[in-house]
């Protein structure tokens, strides 16, 4: 198995020789590793530099965690500013600088697997476990078996369980629920609840109150998170 900044040089070799069937050994790879400085510069460091920020930013980081994130960044998009991504790591930045909770959360209607649209405005009065995954997500999988088990044990009248998933291929996306064993309610995303939830890495998990405010954004929930939550529901 080739590492994925390797078979992209790996690629480089192959459309020189002209021969889609031509299998490089280490030699010429390392001759067009040489020749190539830029592009081999590009795959191993930027892209992957590009990813940890994105990474480290979709987290409910804060305080000096938050600080240290936003000088890489402003530095990585300076030095960076031809890659074809930065625009959308400069965007992050400036949302990133406005806090995300205790902001009124954007309504919407997405549709789930019969069609039926479902409005976020129906839950107004509930606390709202809001999971956004995809099944082609590895991570989200995981994540899944463990928001199973919350959903088992915390899912109530008043704390209702949601996900969206970012899927072009419905036939996909179906096959995993029924897999996964997601049992409360799913919909598809549409690209202005990307845009207006600022997702930009998965999962993406967001808690919102009854009053429609997020109190928190990350890329998991707890059982300790949801047992707090539970106790405060119990006493009102």
């Amino acid at each position: 198995m080739w590492p994925a900044w390797l078979s992209s040089i790996k690629k480089i070799v192959i459309q020189e020789s002209k021969d889609t069937l031509h299998k490089p050994g280490i030699s010429e790879i390392i001759a067009v590793m040489d020749k190539h400085q830029f592009e081999v510069y590009t795959k191993i460091y930027v892209d992957a530099k590009y990813g940890a920020l994105v990474f480290k930013g979709s987290q409910a980081i804060e305080g000096q965690e938050k600080k240290d994130w936003e000088k890489e960044t402003l530095i990585f998009c300076r030095d960076n500013s031809e890659y074809p991504y930065t625009p959308v790591l400069k965007t992050m930045y400036e949302e990133k600088s406005t806090p995300i909770a205790n902001t009124k959360a954007p309504t919407f209607k997405l549709r789930n697997a019969k069609g039926k649209k479902v409005s976020l405005k129906k839950m107004k009065g509930k606390y709202v476990v809001l999971d956004v995954w995809g099944s082609w997500c590895g991570p989200c999988r995981l994540a899944n078996k463990e928001l199973v088990t919350l959903y088992k044990k915390y899912a109530s009248d008043k704390l209702v369980f949601l996900s969206v998933a970012y899927d072009k291929n419905k036939e996909d996306w179906e096959k995993t629920i029924e897999t996964d064993g997601l049992l409360w309610t799913q919909l598809l995303y549409s690209p202005e609840f990307l845009d207006d939830y600022k997702v930009y890495a998965f999962p993406t998990v967001f808690i919102i109150g009854p009053d429609g405010k997020i109190l928190k954004r990350s890329n998991t929930v707890s059982d300790e998170e949801l047992k707090i939550l539970t106790e405060t529901i119990n006493k009102n």
